[in-house]
């Protein structure tokens, strides 16, 4: 989920670095790489040192509410390329981010905010 879009790059969501990861390993970690460096630049740019992205669910199918920022259901391809984009907000310029995970929001098919509980 993109929040600053006028003047900004549209970058892909997580989970379509998750999708290219299943078929190209390489070029999903170079797309992480540079969509981190890119974010964190454009973002630094404008005076914005903080950010709350990404989310770092398994997309088990079970949630509407994580959406397309999971990267994909399995670990073995989260870590990698959460790891790469992660490394890319922060390297060099001077960026905090904020990497969380929303349980039990990828869990179940609504939040957990219209039931009363706050993860």
């Amino acid at each position: 989920m993109q929040r600053f879009r006028d003047g900004f790059t549209r970058l892909p969501a997580v989970r379509h670095l998750g999708q290219v990861y299943d078929v190209d390993r390489q070029r999903a970690l170079a797309l992480a790489d540079t969509s981190g460096w890119l974010m964190a630049a454009e973002l630094r740019a404008v005076g914005v040192d903080l950010s709350f992205a990404p989310v770092l669910d398994l997309d088990r199918g079970l949630s509407t509410v994580i959406g397309d920022r999971a990267f994909s259901p399995s670990p073995e391809v989260v870590t990698p390329v959460m790891t790469l984009l992660l490394g890319a907000y922060v390297g060099g310029l001077s960026f905090f981010l904020l990497a969380r995970r929303r349980p039990p929001n990828g869990q179940r098919p609504w939040p957990s905010t219209r039931d009363g509980n706050l993860p």
